[in-house]
This record gives structure tokens, C-alpha cells and sequence, in this order.
């Protein structure tokens, strides 16, 4: 099976609008078969061995032929996210976690623990072994912050929202749009982004990672502050409506698998937009104004 998820980002909101999204890197993962110990790919350690992520061609068929793995002893690989100290990031992956089996990992405060650490949230999904589908959420002291539910036996699509300027953070479940499994702080320490740890947290654990993109985001603008932008209705069977205050450039609309459907140059202030046309479906939506932009997730019925 090649790649060919949906890697198109929805619009981070941290109460305030997003004036531009630069996506800064992507590992599609097209590693050689066996540990990874290279690109941004470390271990808790440091040195290559055990711990360090394992590429395997006999993951889920959900998935591409190729993906990491985690759940051999010892493994506690590390993604480095170059020691963000200030700023807004999003970070998205796809994650398969066969249905009985425990995942996990954490946000770490640098990119280069070396054995000590200093954590940031921890998410365990199935924890226990005997509640698959039920995720937690932890602070730095392992105090429960919230549960959620995700999927099992499918492509899980994975993302989290950092504002290091006020150490806050927003993890959506499932497929990266829909509720949100924790928005609160991140507990880092000072407000810093270094890495993400995929650990082997039991004898149970197994699962597969694929495709992680990491965006910066510049945070403050106004263009799409909740209370100066709207739209409806959602679901949407024909008409969408934008309520803005500024001049709309132009919308347009993805669906699922990345390919542009609509796009029109409107030049409008709360401008409309025909969706009659789309089959029903669940659509992305990237509303342009000026040199910002939004996107949003629409469902055609």
C-alpha cells in the first residue's frame, strides 16, 4: 500500500487566530529495514542499540508497507523537534495500535535526555491492557488530566497543538479534527518543545508510526479571532456562509485524500460558496484573506 494519507493540517486555535502555517519539515519514514538511529531519529540514550525505533515492512495492511515499530524490550526511541523555546507548532503522525495493545509516548523539554529527562505531558492509550480504545493523559507528576476515546484496528491520525509563548497545548483524538482529548498546559518547565519520546511502557505494547509533519505556526492575528469569523451551516447540504470583517481572496476545498474540488476567487466580506456539487463526505476547507489563512472541516451531507 503507498502513501497516500491526508496530510492536510486544519488551523490551530489557541483563542486566537493563525496568521500563517510553514510546515518546517516531513519524515515520510523511508528508513532501511531494522533500527533507525539517524535524521532526527535518537534514543534516550543517545546511543544506537535497543532503544532506538525499528522500520519493519510487516505492519498492518492498513498502512504503508514500511512504518516504525514500537514494542521490543528496551525501546524508548526519541523524535527531535529542534529545542523550540517560543512560538506556536503542530505536530501530526499516523499511528496504527492493534486493538488489545498499549501505546504511549511523551513530550519531552529537550531534544537530548540522556537518561534524566524532564517531561512535559505522557498519553497512554490502553494503559492497563484491558481498556483498549480509552486513552489518558497525564501531567509531569503523573496526575490524570483527561481520558478520551480513539478508534482501534484502523490508521489513527494524530496531532497536538503547542504555544510555547503561555505553555499551553491541544491534542486532538482520532483523526486529528474532531474532539479534543486535552487543551490545557503542557507543563514543561519554562515553555520548551524538545522532543517526542515513543516508549516501550509495558510488555504489551506494540504500535506503528508513520509520516510525521511538524509546523510552525505564527500566533496573534485577527482575521479569524472567533468573534469576527463564522460559517455555516455545518453540515452543509448546498449553500456555506462565511461571516467575516475582512475580505475573503478566495476559498477552497479539498476532500479526503488531498485534491482540490473547489476553488474561487470571491473578494468578498462574508462571502458564500456552492457545495451542491461534492458528493457527501467530509471535506477540508482553506479560506484565504489576505496573506493569512484558515482551514476548516466540513462535512457535505
Amino acid at each position: 500500500m503507498k502513501k497516500m494519507y491526508f496530510l492536510f493540517v486544519i488551523a490551530l486555535s489557541f483563542g486566537a487566530a493563525v496568521e500563517a502555517q510553514t510546515l518546517l519539515w516531513t519524515d515520510a519514514m523511508n528508513y532501511p529495514l531494522g533500527p533507525v538511529h539517524e535524521g532526527r531519529w535518537t534514543s534516550w540514550s543517545g546511543n544506537p542499540g535497543a532503544e532506538d525505533l525499528i522500520m519493519v515492512n510487516d505492519g498492518p495492511p492498513q498502512m504503508d508497507s514500511q512504518v516504525g515499530y514500537i514494542g521490543n524490550p528496551g525501546q524508548d526511541a526519541i523524535l527531535q523537534l529542534d529545542n523550540q523555546t517560543s512560538g506556536g507548532f503542530i505536530v501530526t503522525w499516523f499511528m496504527h495500535i492493534p486493538e488489545d495493545k498499549t501505546a504511549y509516548f511523551n513530550i519531552q523539554e529537550d531534544e537530548n535526555p540522556m537518561g534524566t529527562g524532564a517531561w512535559a505531558v505522557s498519553v497512554y492509550f490502553n494503559e492497563d491492557g484491558n481498556t483498549p480504545g480509552l486513552g489518558k493523559i497525564y501531567d509531569d507528576n503523573q496526575n490524570l488530566l483527561s481520558t478520551f476515546n480513539y478508534g482501534t484496528g484502523g490508521v489513527l491520525f494524530f496531532r497536538f497543538d503547542v504555544n510555547l509563548n503561555n505553555d499551553t497545548i491541544k491534542f486532538y483524538q482520532g483523526d486529528g479534527s474532531g474532539d479534543i482529548a486535552y487543551e490545557g498546559p503542557m507543563y514543561s518547565n519554562g515553555g520548551n518543545l524538545g522532543a517526542i519520546n515513543f516508549y516501550r511502557v509495558n510488555e504489551n505494547t506494540e504500535f506503528y508510526l508513520d509520516t510525521f509533519q511538524f509546523w510552525a505556526v505564527t500566533l496573534g492575528t485577527e482575521e479569524f479571532a472567533s468573534d469576527v469569523f463564522k460559517y455555516s451551516p455545518n453540515p452543509v447540504k448546498d449553500i456555506l456562509n462565511f461571516n467575516t470583517q475582512h475580505v475573503v481572496d478566495s476559498i477552497e476545498i479539498y476532500d479526503i485524500m488531498g485534491r482540490l474540488v473547489i476553488s474561487e476567487k470571491v473578494l468578498a466580506i462574508s462571502p458564500s460558496i456552492d457545495t451542491s456539487n461534492l458528493i457527501a463526505g467530509t471535506y477540508i476547507a482553506k479560506v484565504i484573506i489576505g496573506d493569512t489563512s484558515k482551514t476548516l472541516r466540513i462535512i457535505k451531507k
